[in-house]
């Protein structure tokens, strides 16, 4: 038996050839209904299994021309239709002369036992069609219908199809959009290389992070492209690049590298840049990478390490002026026991022994080393700032020998002060600081020599400067200036040279905070700093600070006074350093007064409230073991409300506020301290009169 398949898919024809063919049958097949006709000229068949929608001629017009045909009318026709598949289609199908109507797609053995049915009853039936004019006008209407209905269909699963077109390219239009945005935002161009044509594609993004104008570089040869991109880098990485872009597409081995480049522009920025290989059967075939402008990033690490390193050099500065206020405190200890001695000795001399001059120098160095220990106390800030009218002039002559010491030899000193200088009102210590450091930063910039200048002379501004320094105060100053021969300095470098941290020393030599000390200084005094200065043509410090009328107190020389023998009036000492308690005793008791020593608040207490001592006068350190000076004093009025205290320290009292306060009624006493400052001390606590 033989069966005719009518499909235009060839492989529908395929599976049903193979399914007829397995069951025994013999198999012709025809792409359209025009074909099948043509084929039944010369084949006889048995039976017609055909589709409906067809080009050139569909199955239904196919099927009603077999019936047409007093030849081919007996031959047995079933539809296999995955198009026309409503009732009213198999309706319609069964009216123009099929056998059967199958719905796409259908189980292999639906399919034969279809088909061996309608052979079977096409054994015992006839084919014979109407063919007057009323039937064929109603065939007619049923397939113009048919038609109708399913060229709708069509149209709709059409514009079905071109609005999900339509969406899907707006999908794609937004994903691009996406990614350009996402491009732009995250500063990444994309590229690709096609190993076997050889062909780079670039996204636009990337000729903005080089700088290349789009329009006019978009497009242009490939190699003309990479090697303009190559050319933003520096030597080193550029050969790194290329070296690693082989490696990829060779070996397949990714890569990624950062690096500075110079954009077409001149812009600097910081770039990674990526490359991945694609690989098929071991063979790369594709290299896909980006370019990421990581600038902002950089710099972002960069203030990041930048401010790390502050955070590392102020802790260092903290530990440093913890240490210096330790030192310094010790010291004024040490000096105190020294100076109080030698006075002890220069008291107890005639007036024309010989070694009174070295007592005498004693006490002067003493006092040196006591301004030394002031300086390391402004720096740790434990110092008391003490603004009072003072004579630049005066401090820097007693400064020349130091700075000379401080800076080299080949650097020769000039100094031009002016005669009748106004006064100045500032902290002695604070002015000392701003000139050596300002000498010394002067030395360093001349390592191989050099001359440093330093003039000192009245100013009154005149109505240009006031004009372009409004921030200025009209007044009287007093005009220091700085000047040396040495490097000089950039404009960038003028701009943050008073910023904290910054200095153009190594980490080791340089700490950024000279110049911000000074100009604090300066600024506490309402007065004005400025730099001039310029590669290889040295630099010049200007620095204007009011001038005041009022000038220093003058104390009348007196007769020494008379030492006041106590009455046997006790005094308790309460010190932990064993020398000052003992010099401390020793000055008191020659004064008449009866001494009692503790070590300690904690001991002078216990003393107090056990052994019932009541003394008229305490004096006492501040920094203890254990209970401190402060405290000491507040818990002692709880018992003795009328005693007198004198407090001392090699602190200042402002220091010292940390550990409480210290009351009106209390005297301090700041070390290191004469004898004779130490007898003032107890006649105003204890109100005695010479």
């Amino acid at each position: 038996m033989k069966i005719l398949i009518v499909d235009d898919h060839m492989n529908n024809n395929y599976m049903l050839e193979s399914l007829f063919k397995g069951y025994g049958y013999e198999v012709i097949t025809a792409l359209n209904g025009k074909e099948a006709l043509i084929k039944l000229q010369t084949e006889k068949v048995d039976l017609i299994f055909s589709d409906v929608l067809m080009p050139v001629m569909d199955g239904f017009t196919l099927c009603r021309e077999i019936r047409k045909d007093e030849k081919l009318k007996h031959i047995p026709f079933i539809f296999y239709t995955a198009t026309y598949t409503g009732t009213k289609d198999e309706e319609f199908a069964e009216k123009i002369g099929a056998n059967a109507f199958l719905i796409k797609p259908a189980e292999p053995r639906d399919i034969i036992d279809t088909l061996e049915r309608v052979i079977e009853q096409s054994k015992d039936e006839s084919f014979e069609i109407s063919a007057t004019a009323e039937y064929e006008q109603e065939v007619q209407k049923l397939y113009s219908e048919r038609l109708v209905r399913k060229l709708e269909q069509k149209m709709l699963e059409t514009e079905q199809e071109a609005l999900a077109r339509k969406q899907a390219m707006k999908l794609l239009q937004r994903n691009e959009r996406l990614l350009r945005a996402t491009q732009r935002v995250s500063n990444l161009g994309g590229w690709e290389w096609e190993v076997a044509c050889k062909k780079m594609y670039w996204t636009d993004q990337v000729y903005l992070i080089f700088d290349l104008d789009l329009n006019k570089y978009k497009g242009i040869e490939d190699r003309k492209m990479y090697e303009l991109i190559m050319l933003c880098y520096n030597e080193t990485d550029r050969k790194k690049i290329k070296s690693s872009f082989v490696n990829c597409h060779i070996n397949a081995i990714p890569y990624s590298i950062e690096g500075w480049i110079t954009t077409a522009k001149g812009n600097k920025k910081y770039i990674c840049t990526v490359g991945s290989p694609i690989t098929k059967k071991g063979k790369v075939t594709n290299v896909y990478g980006y370019f990421q402008d990581l600038t902002n990033r950089k710099y972002a690490e960069m203030k990041e390490h930048e401010l790390n390193e502050q955070l590392s050099q102020a802790q260092k500065l903290i530990t440093i002026g913890q240490l210096a206020g330790g030192v310094a405190h010790d010291f004024n200890n040490i000096l105190t026991v020294i100076m109080g001695n030698a006075e002890i000795a220069l008291s107890q001399i005639s007036p024309d022994n010989p070694i009174k001059a070295d007592i005498e120098e004693i006490m002067k160095a003493g006092k040196r080393a006591s301004n030394l220990t002031k300086q390391l106390l402004s720096f740790s800030r434990k110092q008391i700032v003490k603004p009072e009218p003072i004579l630049l002039n005066h401090i820097l002559e007693d400064m020349t020998k130091m700075i000379r010491r401080l800076i080299n030899e080949n650097i020769e000193i000039e100094l031009n002060c002016e005669e009748d200088l106004a006064f100045i009102k500032s902290d002695v210590v604070q002015m000392e600081q701003v000139i050596l450091n300002l000498a010394i930063n002067a030395g360093e910039a001349m390592p191989k020599g050099g001359k440093l200048t330093i003039s000192l002379k009245n100013y009154i501004p005149d109505s240009a400067f006031y004009k372009e320094h409004p921030d200025i105060r009209p007044s009287k100053y007093v005009l220091l200036t700085i000047s040396d021969t040495g490097i000089g300095m950039d404009e960038a470098t003028q701009k943050s040279l008073f910023e904290p941290f910054f200095t153009t020393k190594s980490n080791q030599n340089g700490t950024g905070l000279g110049l911000v000390t000074v100009y604090r200084i300066i600024q506490s005094t309402s007065g004005y700093i400025k730099v001039k200065s310029a590669p290889g043509k040295g630099t010049t410090f200007l620095i204007l600070i009011p001038a005041t009328e009022e000038i220093p107190e003058v104390i009348p020389i007196e007769a020494p006074k008379p030492k006041v023998a106590g009455h046997l009036e006790t005094v308790l000492v309460v010190e932990d350093d064993e020398a000052i308690r003992f010099l401390t005793s020793k000055a008191v008791t020659k004064l008449g007064y009866k001494v009692l020593t503790s070590v300690s608040g904690d001991d002078a207490l216990i003393k107090i409230r056990h052994q019932e001592l009541t003394p008229d006068l305490i004096i006492s350190n501040v920094i203890m073991p254990g209970l401190n000076g402060i405290a000491f004093a507040s818990e002692i009025k709880k018992y003795l409300p009328g005693v007198q205290i004198i407090l001392m320290s090699g602190y200042s009292d402002n220091f010292l506020s940390q550990y409480g306060t210290i009351t009106p009624d209390i005297y301090f006493l700041a070390k290191p301290f004469t004898r004779s400052e130490l007898e003032e001390a107890i006649r105003k606590q204890l109100s005695l009169d010479t």
